[in-house]
């Protein structure tokens, strides 16, 4: 069953796009309901992570540093030396959650994101990466 994580930004057919893409997916699931998912490309030696997204009712609950541990996990036994990412610079959320796992600021891209709902400003792109291996 879809929840609204997936009735907003993601839907079912946005998801079958990324596995076309050869984008590799991550689902969390519990009794039967999709509550998050992780969306990654493993290519030569780096892990681009592109989103991590966990359903409003799961938030705060540790299932986006469980998807997070699971991507990094399998990336470094697949022999990725090096995770990747952009985030909004204003998702505090998940600036911390990767700052916790060890994603270091490496640049910032003004005016990259598209203006949120009730907002006409773009957003800046903030870019971390992290270590796989030792």
């Amino acid at each position: 069953m879809l929840p609204a994580l997936l009735s907003g930004t993601w839907t079912l057919q946005s998801l079958q796009e990324m596995q076309q893409a050869n984008h590799q997916l991550r689902v969390m699931e519990t009794a039967q309901q999709v509550i998050g998912f992780a969306e990654f490309l493993l290519v030569a030696d780096e892990c681009q992570i592109f989103n991590i997204a966990i359903s409003a009712a799961s938030q705060r609950q540790g299932c986006g540093k469980q998807l997070l541990r699971a991507v990094l996990s399998e990336a470094a036994h697949k022999g990725m030396k090096e995770a990747v990412l952009e985030v909004r610079e204003s998702n505090l959320a998940a600036r911390s959650l990767y700052e916790q796992a060890g994603f270091v600021r490496t640049g910032r891209r003004p005016r990259y994101y598209t203006p949120l709902p009730g907002s006409t400003d773009m957003e800046a792109a903030l870019l971390y990466s992290c270590s796989l291996s030792g």
